[in-house]
């Protein structure tokens, strides 16, 4: 069982979170649907959300 509370009012992501919640109990899923919404962040750094701020070079 799983008891979710919240105050109002929520965003749109937390409103995106909790229609998920109710729609799936897969786990991979979830998780799934919480990266599109946060973004990925940093793959080495602190930030955890957000867009990711790779650099790409063309080194020819």
């Amino acid at each position: 069982m799983c008891l979710l509370m919240y105050a109002s009012p929520l965003s749109l992501a937390a409103r995106e979170r909790l229609r998920t919640m109710r729609e799936t109990t897969d786990g991979f899923e979830i998780a799934l649907r919480d990266l599109e919404i946060r973004g990925p962040g940093e793959f080495f750094g602190a930030r955890q959300s957000g867009t990711a701020l790779l650099r790409f070079v063309d080194i020819k």
